[in-house]
């Protein structure tokens, strides 16, 4: 069973480590080519970095020692590692509760006499080891490939750094599992446990930026992460904030646990009360409209889309507020005043607009990912085959379903952006109406993209979706962050759908940009049909 469970993660573990990998290696190569090889062209280059990290500092901690490669790879590389194998946590943790289960898999090990504990636990702790040793071999390589530059890492600050990123994905893998056990159905799980890192993740950010509210900082695992800088010369080991860590992901997997005991499969822990009394017929006209697929699948997420609401809302409220705080920063700073150049609104209008649309786009992938992930799931559950029986035409299942992830990404997208514009209205950041909602509506294409290309690898490997389609939203986030660093290409930079995005919140569309959404979302609706006519159900 030890074996069968670490086989598993082996695409988890292949994809995270192939992104892993790209990210800390290309730092580590190109650090010399960008910063020179003298001493004062590498103080320079850090002076750089230090002003350009300033527009982040709202985001995640300011560089130590950027002009080292072991600060530079500390900032650009496993800070953002911090936010890529949690990411792999949620999708693992998701799958091994309620993916299983839907899958029919944790049904057949408890008629082979497999405990609910052992299962729950073999599976956390093969999740650990695999993680464990993608980030030892992430270290190792990186380490290795530092030889090359003339400025070998220390292999002390490498093995800090690597034991830093365990412990808070072991934490983040621990707090999905417990998560979703109140949650019976994989993408409601895993949404919401990834809505709730990322609030944490902006929770630090928060305690961070406001001086009054630094005791925040110690509610986060991610500011416990943060703690540790030994990369960097100069930096510390904390190891009170990693045996925290480790403390709380072992916590979070007990509770799980003990929940888990005490629920039946593909239910949720706290069972909801039922009324007796019988329900009321829909009225003509509901009925009526409940016929037309798009509406009735909509409908039956209203569950899912309030809470996907609730928590986007949240997210921008408190990125709002983030903002506000900062944006003085980007004003008594000349250097950094062209950052906002451009912009209709005030400086502090300007961040919100550029922190809260990055943040949606961030969002809304998610959530595409997720409901990928169901029609995975409808492929090898037999919901798909159901429904092919009724009959139905392929082509009009593919239609069915992109149609309706539009329209749950336009209502998602208009309300929480509404309400967090009405929220930013009242705390005296005045937005430009206008651009604000241009750039709501051209996060549609951004996520039909993503869709569509989700839909095209379900209808030929539905298996290896999900893992494909998070990389691919991976590596395009590390494109648009690293080409302008790079001054790589515009054609590198543009492969991307980051990038292809542009900047509407400043009155534009990025033309060309668009074009090429559209090419995509035609291209893969047409494959996603063309494979789903084909290919046999279940393969």
């Amino acid at each position: 069973m030890r074996r069968w469970i670490v086989r598993l993660h082996r695409v988890g573990f292949a994809a995270t480590t192939a992104v892993a990998l790209i990210t800390t290696v290309l730092s580590t190569i190109s650090f010399p080519l960008i910063a020179g090889h003298t001493a004062a062209s590498r103080l320079a280059f850090g002076q750089s970095v230090e002003l350009s990290a300033q527009t982040l500092s709202w985001l995640i901690p300011l560089p130590t020692a950027p002009g080292t490669l072991g600060g530079f790879l500390l900032w650009k590389g496993y800070d953002f590692l911090c936010l890529a194998y949690p990411f792999w946590a949620v999708m693992a943790g998701a799958g091994a509760v309620r993916g299983d289960e839907e899958r029919g898999l944790v049904a057949q090990l408890l008629t082979a006499g497999v405990s609910r504990t052992e299962y729950l636990l073999k599976r956390a702790f093969g999740f650990a080891a695999v993680s464990f040793a993608s980030i030892a071999l992430v270290g190792l390589v990186t380490w290795i490939s530092s030889l090359t530059t003339g400025t070998p890492l220390h292999p002390g600050g490498v093995v800090g750094a690597s034991i830093a990123l365990f412990a808070l994905t072991w934490t983040c893998y621990g707090l999905t599992i417990l998560i979703c056990q109140e949650f019976s159905i994989s993408r409601v799980a895993s949404g919401v446990a990834g809505i709730v890192l990322i609030f944490l993740f902006l929770l630090s950010s928060f305690a961070r930026a406001s001086s009054g509210a630094s005791w925040l900082y110690y509610l986060s695992p991610f500011g416990w992460y943060y703690r540790t800088r030994a990369l960097a010369p100069g930096g510390i080991f904390d190891i009170p904030s990693v045996v925290a860590l480790i403390v709380l992901g072992c916590a979070a997997a007990a509770g799980a646990t003990v929940l888990y005991r005490f629920r039946d499969d593909g239910a949720a822990t706290i069972r909801r009360i039922h009324s007796h009394r019988p329900e009321r017929p829909l009225n003509l006209v509901a009925s009526r409209i409940l016929r037309i697929p798009t509406l009735r699948g909509v409908w039956t997420h209203r569950l899912l889309i309030s809470i996907w609401i609730a928590a986007i809302t949240c997210t921008l409220i408190l990125l709002v507020d983030i903002a506000r705080g900062t944006a003085s920063i980007f004003t008594t700073n000349p250097a950094l005043q062209a950052y906002l150049r451009g912009y209709g609104g005030s400086p502090a209008a300007g961040l919100v607009e550029v922190t809260g649309f990055g943040f949606m786009q961030l969002l809304l992938s998610i959530f595409v990912i997720t409901q990928v992930s169901e029609w995975s799931i409808e492929d090898q559950n037999g919901l798909l085959e159901l429904s092919l029986s009724q009959p139905r035409h392929r082509r009009a299942i593919v239609i069915e379903r992109l149609t309706q992830l539009l329209a749950m990404v336009a209502i998602i997208s208009l309300v929480s952006l509404t309400l967090a514009f009405f929220d930013a209205d009242l705390v005296g950041v005045h937005i430009v109406p206008g651009p604000f909602y241009l750039s709501a509506v051209m996060l549609w294409p951004f996520a039909m993209t993503f869709a569509c290309i989700g839909a095209a690898l379900v209808g030929s490997i539905p298996r290896l979706t999900v893992i494909i389609l998070a990389a691919l939203t991976v590596i395009s986030y590390f494109l648009y962050d690293l080409a302008p660093i790079f001054r790589w290409p515009n054609w590198i930079a543009n492969l991307s759908m980051y990038t292809l995005y542009g900047t509407p919140y400043r009155g534009t569309i990025f033309i060309e940009g668009l074009f090429a959404m559209c090419i995509i979302i035609g291209l893969g609706t047409l494959m996603a049909g063309k494979t789903m006519r084909e290919r046999s159900v279940g393969t």
